[in-house]
């Protein structure tokens, strides 16, 4: 007992000298074991060895703590750069989101292509409000980047994790794409142009994206995560972060158009309805 000890906690060993005898307290459940070493008065000292010893071939065997930093420091440095990459893309594309309401050149970039338009841009002179509003405009978007992109990480692992918040999204996204649909299809009636009919087809794929996305968290099981092979579970998981942003961008960008239309006289056109913001 006394070797089962110093196996797992070797600092146990200092608090063995000049010890006379050691005690065993058994919980109710049969599971733990609780260690005290014996003074020679008659005082006992927990050493602070909480561990299952009932059967000690399954128990693993003890792996040094700083063996063990040691090695999981180079993947999760690697992990902390691809996730800050991951963010700072995704705070690029709301900052041209959001940057899109100071010109034009979103939708020149759709028609005439990159280049050109980067030679429009650089003959462009820049000014003070210019500046102003496209800082703004970076900084909001950067935000609301980081956060969508947060909720989206955590959404997730509660997905994959816990059987309530599962079904709890599952629910959410289908009245989400839902609600997208509808809007869509009562604004489908006044559309004329090509332009417009293709923009709320585009938008009506991420719609039914997001209804398909909350089907799959009913179905979504959690050794899923463990033993599905990455060929299956990077499409499956891809789906559901695709969802969970473009729902979450969509909800948060018109909820501010529409927060920005009780402060002007004429409604303003939702923000992500125009052509090139559906492209990004």
């Amino acid at each position: 007992l006394v070797e089962a000890v110093l196996k797992f906690h070797p600092s146990a060993e200092r608090k063995l000298a000049g010890m006379t005898g050691i005690k065993v307290d058994v919980s109710p459940y049969g599971d733990t074991h609780c260690f005290y070493v014996m003074r020679e008065n008659g005082e006992s000292e927990d050493i602070s060895v909480v561990k299952c010893f009932n059967n000690m071939q399954q128990n693993p065997p003890y792996i040094n703590e700083e063996d063990s930093e040691k090695k999981e420091a180079a993947p999760a440095e690697k992990s902390s750069v691809l996730v800050t990459l991951l963010y700072v893309l995704l705070c690029l594309t709301q900052a041209l989101v959001w940057s899109h309401s100071c010109g034009d050149w979103g939708l020149s970039l759709s028609r005439q292509g990159a280049i050109t338009t980067l030679q429009q841009m650089s003959r462009t002179p820049i000014t003070g409000q210019l500046l102003v509003k496209g800082g703004m405009a970076a900084v909001v978007g950067a935000v609301l980047g980081i956060i969508i992109s947060l909720v989206v990480n955590c959404t997730l692992v509660e997905i994959s994790m816990s059987a309530f918040f599962a079904l709890y999204f599952g629910l959410l996204f289908i009245s989400v794409g839902c609600v997208i649909l509808w809007r869509i299809s009562t604004q489908a009636q006044m559309v004329s142009t090509a332009e417009e009919t293709a923009r709320k087809k585009q938008l009506q794929l991420f719609a039914s994206l997001i209804v398909v996305s909350g089907f799959l968290c009913f179905i979504l099981e959690k050794n899923w995560f463990v033993g599905m092979s990455p060929v299956l579970k990077i499409p499956l998981y891809s789906i559901l972060g695709v969802s969970v942003s473009f729902a979450l961008t969509f909800s948060v960008v018109d909820m501010i158009n529409y927060l920005l239309g009780f402060l002007q006289v004429v409604v303003a056109r939702p923000l992500v309805e125009s052509t090139s913001q559906v492209y990004l």
